[in-house]
């Protein structure tokens, strides 16, 4: 990990506890009374409907008068800080795929290669990451060349999070069964990380 990403990873952690109570499970009554509990509601109200236009022109643009297809999966899950969609070459069976997630929050994107869900492949604990990886396919590298350019178009200023900073913890929060309190016993054993905080508690 170099310099920049470790003082990107300060910044976002600092960040993220505007977002998450520290200490405090939202299996607790007083979570939900927080000042961090209504700034993260706040940013879904506020941006949730601008983002969703303008990745819809996203994906748009990405498929355009190629053979990728994508799923915008967005609404999957509303607490999510995100926006997101599966990308995959127009073929039979795309066991590599790509997820492209774009944050509310801060100016950063998400892009990794996961399994094809409808490919065979059972997944039934999406907070886990071990089936995620980081972009070899060579077809989906060639998409994600694509991604990449058509995403200042439509996201101007944004840029893609590094991997270090991606999964870097975030601890002593806990939201929706994710994360860990020091000194409790919660729901998590492992701590959030800045990906959970500001894009979604769960891998697809």
């Amino acid at each position: 990990m170099n310099s920049k990403e470790q003082y990107l990873i300060d910044e976002l952690t600092n960040l993220a506890y505007r977002y998450y109570p520290l200490g405090i499970s939202d299996t607790e009554d007083a979570y939900f009374l927080t000042e961090q509990f209504k700034l993260h509601n706040a940013r879904l109200d506020e941006f949730k409907e601008k983002y969703e236009r303008g990745f819809s022109d996203l994906l748009s643009g990405i498929t355009a008068n190629t053979r990728i297809r994508c799923e915008d999966i967005s609404g999957l899950y509303y607490h999510d800080m995100c926006v997101k969609a599966r990308l995959w070459r127009d073929k039979p069976v795309a066991v590599r795929i790509l997820v492209l997630y774009i944050s509310f929050a801060i100016p950063f994107y998400v892009l990794y290669e996961s399994v094809d869900r409808f490919a065979g492949f059972t997944i039934t604990d999406f907070h886990e990451r071990s089936y995620i990886s980081e972009i070899g396919t060579p077809e989906n590298v060639e998409i994600a060349k694509l991604i990449e350019a058509k995403i200042p178009v439509y996201f101007p200023g944004i840029e893609r999070l590094p991997t270090a900073v991606r999964d870097a913890p975030v601890d002593n929060v806990q939201f929706d069964g994710v994360g860990r309190i020091l000194g409790m016993e919660g729901p998590g054993s492992v701590p959030m990380t800045i990906f959970n905080c500001f894009f979604s508690n769960q891998y697809f």
